[in-house]
């Protein structure tokens, strides 16, 4: 993903060693990956209570967003989580996306594999990520809306509780 320029005209096409050419002109330039926060608790932090299996969004709408992911084909979640989800079978963040902005009602997960970022063990009061992953195809559109969910198998008898959650893209 990155930034795509137009051949200034007289430009050669082709590349020249040592020079500027078309088709480095043209190529994707390398940036920087984006950050887009999708849930910020201040000072305080945010309880997931009650935590049923299921699917939940924290603070809704709050946690949603409406983007432009034309360009990434790739993203990474990070979660800020104080307290650990204890008791279910499993119990994770994870970042889906709609594209039906009307009703925001069809979610899919954004990422194409894996399965985000489990709020299960670990240390308490740490940052957890879910590393670079390919985003689905469907993801890869404008004007996509996204959101935070708290996927949980079995019931937690303790909720998690999370200070933030933000996604980078690229």
């Amino acid at each position: 993903m990155g930034i795509r320029h137009t051949v200034p005209a007289g430009l050669p096409t082709g590349t020249v060693t040592g020079k500027v050419a078309g088709d480095d002109w043209r190529a994707d330039h390398v940036t920087v990956p984006f950050p887009v926060t999708l849930f910020h608790a201040g000072t305080g932090a945010y309880t997931l209570t009650p935590l049923t299996a299921g699917t939940v969004e924290p603070t809704a709408p709050m946690t949603r967003c409406l983007i432009d992911l034309s360009a990434a084909t790739q993203m990474r979640l990070n979660i800020g989580q104080k307290v650990l989800a204890l008791g279910s079978t499993s119990c994770a963040a994870r970042l889906q996306y709609a594209t039906n902005g009307a009703t925001q009602s069809a979610w899919a997960d954004a990422h194409a594999s894996g399965t985000g970022v489990s709020l299960m063990g670990g240390t308490a009061n740490t940052l957890k990520d879910g590393g670079w992953v390919n985003l689905a195809s469907g993801a890869i559109a404008d004007s996509v809306y996204l959101r935070l969910a708290i996927v949980t198998v079995g019931t937690a008898s303790t909720a998690p509780t999370l200070a933030f959650a933000d996604v980078l893209f690229r």
